[in-house]
């Protein structure tokens, strides 16, 4: 009994604890997604702002650069010196012939970068082979490599054709010298006169890409990957990590107008996470805690209440035929509970009153099986009787009783088809039949596909019954009963048709509100379903009782005269 009642308790306890449990999760996640959603809005404003400072240091770059550029291409002793190197024509580098010139010329150069170099190395070359430089040492044979090998007077028509328009070159190993092993962005613009448009060489500006990636190193970059695009989209530098998958990265890009250059920021969304780690453990732990304690309370909510309950269980289990009438320990310290044990108590002196009454049906059942065997020989005896004196008749109604007598005597089947009452029923039309002669006629009609339907023994015969113990006793023949078995739609229907004096209203309702009273469990109502009482009642309320609360009844009037009682239910 302990482990009965602890398996009890136990389904109460998993079956509220898992729903709580469901509730906690549920709420975990919601709080999770918010600071997911939250982290993300955050992080995104962060990059925003970033991605501003990280551009302008870009743009600052390169406009550093193009500071430099501007007044080298403008200087009217570089724009003199290249005018008389285009006349002249002669390849080669004039400034390795003229070291005087060199030394003024780099110095013009070298006082434009300032004394802290602002730039790795400016170079002005043009497409005879002319080169000076100012900044890092170049490598002659570097030089004249490159010379050589490229179309400057192409590159010069290009900065031509653009004006005074920069060109900036992807990031590349120095050219002029192969003693550094960094990567250097250039801007290229052309050596020109501004009035007459002619070009005489090109400014080359270089910058070490190291210089730009000191100038976007923030303190909050740590978590965060950072591509920086040229405006042909080739990457200038990316220091994201390979590794993390795209769906999983907040990017943030911004472009700047003036150059065309893009800065996209990446960070994984376990790195936005990083700052509500605490919270988030805290959050899980707290609600981990809470379901233990609330499975803690559930426990004991559950044994408090289910101590009324299991003690009436207990009750329930020990009653016995023997001990049904006994008094029972209950406890009413819950009203639902109380309520319960009334009911409870409601049934068992119903189910006491049924008791009773069914050993009185069974001691009736067995009296009604004997009572057969001595109609059976009397009724062979007045046969034999009937034979001698050539009586046909009676020898014919000997055999419809001797029919009649032995279906009703028959309790191997509870329930028959309706064939098999049509058969009893038609025995028992004909004897009366035989007893009124011309006054009395009967037609029966059945849908072939309803005799096999299922139904209660005597349910037609004490309807047609009815009809010559009250319908018929008050008025003079003809007498007519007729009979209809049929379906509508999905449903079966069974009509009894007289011609008798019918029913009042009054009547009819007293008869509905029996049949109400005892499907109610009005066990005042019981006698009237006694063995012998077989009657309208007693058919209607058996017939329900087999086929369930769908079956209809309609107890009507007939025209012009008599009463038609219907049976219908689902097929």
């Amino acid at each position: 009994m302990i482990r009965k009642k602890s398996i009890f308790i136990s389904k109460q306890v998993y079956s509220y604890s898992i729903v709580f449990a469901i509730m906690v999760l549920i709420f975990f996640l919601a709080f999770y997604y918010y600071v997911v959603i939250t982290s993300e809005k955050i992080s995104t404003l962060n990059q925003q702002e970033l991605a501003d400072k990280t551009i302008k240091q870009v743009e600052y770059y390169l406009s550093e650069m193009d500071n430099i550029a501007y007044p080298v291409m403008t200087n009217p002793t570089l724009l003199s010196t290249f005018n008389k190197l285009q006349q002249d024509q002669r390849q080669g580098n004039y400034f390795d012939d003229d070291l005087l010139l060199n030394i003024d010329t780099g110095s013009i150069l070298t006082t434009i970068n300032g004394p802290k170099r602002l730039v790795w190395r400016i170079s002005v070359y043009n497409q005879y082979g002319d080169y000076i430089s100012a900044g890092r040492m170049t490598d002659t044979k570097n030089v004249t490599s490159v010379l050589m090998n490229q179309d400057t007077q192409k590159e010069m028509q290009m900065l031509m054709k653009d004006g005074a328009a920069s060109s900036i070159l992807f990031p590349q190993p120095d050219r002029w010298s192969d003693n550094y092993s960094s990567q250097y962005v250039t801007i290229r613009r052309p050596l020109m006169n501004i009035y007459s448009q002619e070009v005489y060489g090109i400014v080359e500006i270089q910058q070490d890409i190291k210089t730009l990636i000191q100038n976007t190193e923030f303190d909050v970059m740590q978590s965060i990957g950072m591509t920086i695009t040229d405006k042909d989209g080739k990457i200038v530098l990316d220091t994201s990590d390979k590794g993390i998958r795209a769906k999983n990265l907040n990017r943030v890009s911004k472009t700047s107008n003036e150059y065309g250059w893009t800065v996209t920021l990446s960070q994984s969304r376990y790195a936005m996470l990083n700052p509500y780690k605490i919270l988030i453990v805290t959050v899980f732990v707290g609600s981990i805690a809470i379901t233990l304690l609330m499975t803690l309370a559930i426990l004991i909510i559950a044994r408090k209440l289910s101590k009324p309950i299991l003690l009436l269980k207990d009750t329930v289990s020990q009653l016995s035929i023997q001990n049904i009438g006994e008094q029972y320990e209950s406890d009413h310290s819950i009203d639902e509970v109380r309520e319960l044990n009334m009911a409870f108590s409601a049934m068992l002196s119903r189910l006491s009153e049924s008791i009773a009454l069914e050993k009185k049906a069974w001691l009736l059942a067995l009296q009604a099986q004997m009572n057969p065997h001595f109609l059976y020989n009397s009724l062979s005896t007045i046969s034999a009787a009937a034979i001698e004196q050539g009586n046909n008749n009676v020898v014919m109604m000997c055999q419809e009783l001797s029919a009649m007598l032995r279906y009703v005597a028959s309790y191997k089947e509870t329930t028959v088809t309706l064939k098999d009452e049509i058969e009893n029923v038609t025995s028992y039309l004909q004897l009366m039949k035989w007893r009124y002669e011309d006054y009395f006629t009967y037609d029966i009609q059945v849908d072939e596909e309803l005799l096999s339907m299922q139904m209660p023994k005597l349910i037609l015969q004490p309807l047609v019954e009815n009809c010559f113990a009250h319908a018929f006793s008050t008025i003079e023949p003809p007498y007519i009963v007729n009979i209809r078995a049929g379906r509508e739609d999905d449903k079966w229907y069974i009509k009894v048709c007289d011609n008798g004096v019918g029913l009042n209203e009054v009547e009819k309702q007293s008869i509905r509100n029996k049949i109400n009273a005892y499907w109610e469990g009005n066990t005042n109502k019981y006698t009237e379903m006694k063995i012998g009482g077989l009657g309208l009642i007693n058919t209607l309320i058996r017939m329900k009782l087999n086929t369930g609360k769908e079956m209809a009844y309609f107890i009507e009037d007939n025209k012009p005269q008599g009463l038609i009682i219907t049976m219908r239910g689902d097929i």
